[in-house]
């Protein structure tokens, strides 16, 4: 079953977490982009230095900033915090999020969460704070990853929404049907030769979840 999604479309409420998994190349940054492109407001924070809206958002509303100073002096709907090497820590990380959680009514992105999260027992006091009370705030938490088992619990737990992509490790997998109850994740979503874009879908709402493809806009 595939699922349409057109450019600049939001069905995902911004009340509610959303977590999104799989290897390299399987399709989960386009997914963070097609997805998050449609809300008015949305932040980023780009450890892996390459992220973009590409053509789901015009490039002049979108700023993007190496200093957490700048964040104040920001215009532009759609942000992409890179940090310089001396803001690559725990501690820069945190600010971000709290400046997210305070400034209220913006969707925050986090793309890779293996580089936010330094082990499964440590997370940004920031990002734990949009987890658990970012709702009421409308401040909700897309995280992207490729090994799930290798980051906090509580990016997960707190997810409403997951967009599963193909992931190799079994321990992976294994993880996510713990944190989901959905034993159909064990399996990959690829569906026939052409694999591209295939994920699973599930919405804590539903009793299982639904085997997807993103189609992009032509």
């Amino acid at each position: 079953m595939a699922k349409r999604r057109r450019r600049g479309e939001q069905r995902i409420p911004n009340t509610q977490h959303t977590f999104t998994a799989g290897r390299t190349g399987s399709g989960k940054s386009v997914c963070l982009q097609a997805f998050t492109a449609g809300y008015d407001r949305a932040a980023c924070l780009d450890v892996k230095l390459e992220f973009t809206w590409g053509d789901f958002v015009h490039p002049d509303d979108v700023r993007i900033i190496t200093r957490l100073d700048e964040l104040p002096t920001v215009e532009e709907p759609k942000i992409i915090y890179r940090p310089q090497l001396s803001e690559m820590t725990l501690e820069h990380y945190s600010e971000f999020y709290f400046w997210c959680y305070y400034e209220e009514n913006i969707v925050c992105l986090s793309d890779e969460l293996m580089g936010i999260c330094p082990n499964p027992h440590v997370i940004p006091e920031g990002l734990k704070a949009i987890l658990t009370r970012g709702r009421s705030k409308r401040v909700p938490h897309w995280g992207a990853t490729q090994r799930p088992s290798g980051i906090p619990q509580l990016c997960m737990s707190e997810a409403s929404h997951f967009f599963i992509y193909d992931l190799n490790l079994l321990d992976d997998r294994k993880k996510l049907v713990h944190i989901t109850g959905c034993p159909e994740l064990i399996e990959k979503p690829n569906m026939g030769e052409d694999s591209e874009f295939h994920y699973w879908y599930y919405n804590v709402q539903d009793e299982e979840p639904t085997k997807c493809k993103l189609i992009l806009p032509e």
